[in-house]
């Protein structure tokens, strides 16, 4: 059976990386980043987004998001390993070595907090007053 772990050298380190999604309402993308060697410590980042029958998720597919700061749209892939590589150096920044647990990160905000506009991105939200689900969009 073929190791659906993918390998990614920064430096001298080498990361082992898997992405998986979950199914339920919404399609959730989780990517989870391993120092090679240290497979009990990962760091996970999700992608809550709604789930598109004909053009699938955005974070798989890939999504245009405008950084705000430079006014360029930049195509963001959770398949792309420069995508992977800003993510595990967002990890490090914020405390992360490979060698220490975390909590699940919400990708969404780490898109945010490097300034790119995620209003593009639906998402369902359930509305207890009107006890429905409706899609709405980050802001």
């Amino acid at each position: 059976m073929k190791s659906k772990l993918r390998k990614l050298t920064i430096e001298i380190n080498q990361y082992l990386y898997i992405v998986t999604k979950d199914y339920d309402f919404s399609c959730d993308v989780y990517l989870r980043i391993f120092l090679f060697g240290y497979k009990k410590t990962p760091v996970s980042f999700y992608f809550s987004s709604i789930y598109n029958p004909v053009s699938g998720n955005p974070f798989f597919t890939g999504i245009n998001l405008l950084n705000n700061t430079t006014q360029q749209e930049e195509l963001f892939n959770i398949n792309m390993p420069g995508f992977v590589t800003k993510l595990i150096n967002y990890a490090i920044q914020n405390g992360w070595t490979g060698k220490n647990n975390t909590d699940v990160i919400n990708g969404i905000k780490v898109l945010q907090s490097w300034n790119y506009d995620t209003s593009k991105i639906p998402y369902y939200f359930y509305d207890k007053e009107q006890q429905k689900t409706i899609i709405k969009y980050y802001s």
